[in-house]
């Protein structure tokens, strides 16, 4: 299928034969070889993300928890104040 979208000959699927071949493979994500044999099957498909939340969902200790995960306290405090008051 893949094949023939691309038009590219088949080329993926022998590029991944000889990945799984010589033990290239195994760089893929725990559990995503499940994934994939699940996948064509599947009505629908939920992504979960543990640390993100819709805006609708934030709440000013939220969003500075979150801040405070990837700048330091006072830049948090600044960041979640200006989100805040933002439109």
């Amino acid at each position: 299928m893949r094949s023939t979208i691309f038009g590219e000959g088949g080329t993926f699927v022998r590029l991944w034969g000889h990945l799984s071949d010589t033990g290239h493979a195994p760089i893929l994500l725990p559990g995503f070889p499940e994934y994939r044999e699940r996948e064509p099957g599947a009505e629908s498909i939920k992504l979960f993300c543990g640390l993100l939340l819709n805006g609708l969902f934030q709440t000013p200790d939220t969003i500075q928890t979150i801040m405070q995960m990837v700048n330091e306290p006072s830049t948090a405090a600044e960041q979640t104040t200006e989100r805040l008051d933002s439109p």
